[in-house]
């Protein structure tokens, strides 16, 4: 098994729930993103802390991330 089809593998395993309902994934991901903002606002505000900004940045984007691919398969 090469590289390649290893890759194409976990891609498609990936793919797979979003392709069984991705209108429900599609809302699921950008609500969280949502409530992730608010949260995220808290603490940053609260806290001053780089390292909370930070993972809240790296969640962000991997919920940005996992929205945006629901949303180009719901169409």
């Amino acid at each position: 098994m090469s590289l390649k089809d290893t890759i194409s593998k976990i891609d498609e395993v990936i793919q797979k729930p979003f392709t069984l309902r991705p209108k429900f994934y599609y809302w699921l991901f950008y609500a969280l993103e949502f409530c992730w903002v608010v949260i995220g606002c808290y603490w940053i505000f609260t806290s001053r802390s780089i390292l909370i900004c930070v993972i809240f940045l790296v969640v962000f984007a991997i919920l940005h991330h996992l929205g945006t691919l629901a949303s180009r398969l719901r169409n």
